[in-house]
């Protein structure tokens, strides 16, 4: 596994005209593992616009303070939550991959002969 490029896990979101970018982190993984029950329960609750969910992931992922965070409610209606669901369920992925993105073939699929516990696990 080569190491990867510095913001390359960086999933790009729009809110209230500004672009940011949510960083995958630990402290993320956690923060979004523990609001949904799972990393898999949070991608499920983004598919289904569940709107607490999706400011949270945001949240997480913008390393926002809950002074902070009081803002997303309303910015996360201005954006649209069918807008922002693909980047929070894109940015879940990257931080299940451990911050870096999912390497994709040129079907879009991901390499399903690959070895989980190759090398990088020894």
């Amino acid at each position: 596994m080569t190491d990867p490029t510095p913001g390359a896990g960086n999933i790009p979101i729009e809110l209230d005209g500004k672009q940011l970018q949510m960083v995958p982190t630990l402290a993320a993984c956690l923060a979004i593992s523990r609001i949904a029950g799972g990393l898999h329960a949070a991608v499920q609750r983004c598919a289904q616009l569940d709107m607490d969910t999706i400011c949270a992931v945001i949240q997480a992922g913008l390393n926002l303070n809950p002074n902070q965070a009081k803002m997303l409610p309303g910015a996360a209606f201005n954006a649209g939550l069918m807008t922002l669901s693909a980047p929070c369920i894109d940015f879940i992925n990257v931080v299940a991959n451990g911050g870096r993105p999912i390497e994709l073939d040129e079907e879009g699929e991901g390499d399903a002969d690959a070895d989980p516990l190759g090398p990088a696990s020894q």
